[in-house]
């Protein structure tokens, strides 16, 4: 049996997303220079950091587990975390 292993990110990346039924949800993102699909979110929540909202999405590519945050009072996306097999 492997072993998972979850690291901090925190780092800016690109995300494609789409607004339907009054929320918005991501398609896909690119982190270092490869580009992810978005093939389920598993979990969505939304919590305040100082002024602003932010609004966190973890979501998986079918191998890997992502956390995506929207930081709404700066309007950037960052990955925060990754949980990978190891």
């Amino acid at each position: 049996m492997r072993k998972r292993m979850v690291y901090t990110v925190d780092e800016s990346v690109k995300v494609a997303v789409v607004f339907e039924e009054g929320t918005f949800k991501p398609l896909r993102f690119s982190w270092r220079g490869v580009s992810y699909a978005v093939r389920k979110i598993t979990f969505r929540w939304k919590d305040r950091e100082g002024s602003g909202a932010v609004y966190r999405f973890a979501v998986s590519d079918g191998a890997n587990t992502f956390q995506l945050g929207y930081h709404s009072g700066i309007l950037t996306w960052k990955l925060e975390a990754v949980d990978v097999e190891g």
